[in-house]
């Protein structure tokens, strides 16, 4: 597989990250810099341009330097989100499986959270104001130190983040708020609290 830089197509910015040739599980690594551990999430947007065959996965994972650990992956051809289990780099275990048509021919917000109860959930978004989601429960993998870029080329990554989750990673108040194109970006409410969207209390599953 290979990934590399490509300026024809970004969502933000003139460039972004291009996987082609080879399928999953093929593809390229790019080190933290750090090990972590749960309570975080992994987002950023993609783009592929249509189902090109039953080989049109969109898949971003994040793993140890075995490899090993857990991939996010978006079927347009079967029109589902998966969690998936990675061991050695390749998808070993289908973990969650939800059907969700994701969008074509343009850009889609995803996000891969985990929290420390060993929850793991995948979203992705489209601007119609869809949302699909997976979830799924599993400890066998806790540290990370890499994400890899794999899936079915040819599609495109941008605005990759990561980033930690509040140690107490609950709320009790809640307060809805509609936007007509809302995709899991961050709101400036005007106050400092911590805004935690989509999150039940300590009483309930997350």
């Amino acid at each position: 597989g290979k990934v590399e830089q490509n300026c024809t197509i970004a969502f933000n910015g003139s460039c972004s990250l291009m996987k082609s040739e080879n399928n999953d599980p093929l593809g390229g690594y790019k080190l933290i810099g750090a090990e972590i551990t749960r309570g975080f999430v992994l987002q950023g947007y993609a783009f592929r341009y249509g189902a090109t065959g039953k080989s049109s996965m969109v898949s971003i994972s994040i793993v140890d330097s075995k490899l090993d650990g857990y991939g996010f992956i978006i079927d347009h051809w079967n029109n589902a989100i998966k969690i998936v289990s990675r061991n050695g780099g390749t998808s070993r275990k289908v973990l969650a499986s939800m059907s969700f048509n994701p969008p074509e021919n343009e850009w889609y917000f995803w996000q891969a959270i985990f929290l420390e109860n060993n929850t793991i959930i995948f979203r992705v978004y489209d601007d119609q104001g869809r949302v699909g989601e997976a979830r799924a429960t599993d400890s066998t993998i806790n540290n990370f130190d890499r994400v890899m870029v794999q899936g079915d080329y040819v599609w495109y990554l941008d605005s990759l983040a990561l980033w930690k989750l509040p140690s107490s990673y609950r709320c009790e108040h809640v307060t809805k708020v509609t936007t007509s194109n809302y995709r899991g970006e961050n709101i400036d409410f005007g106050f400092s609290y911590e805004v935690i969207v989509n999150t039940k209390d300590s009483d309930d599953a997350p």
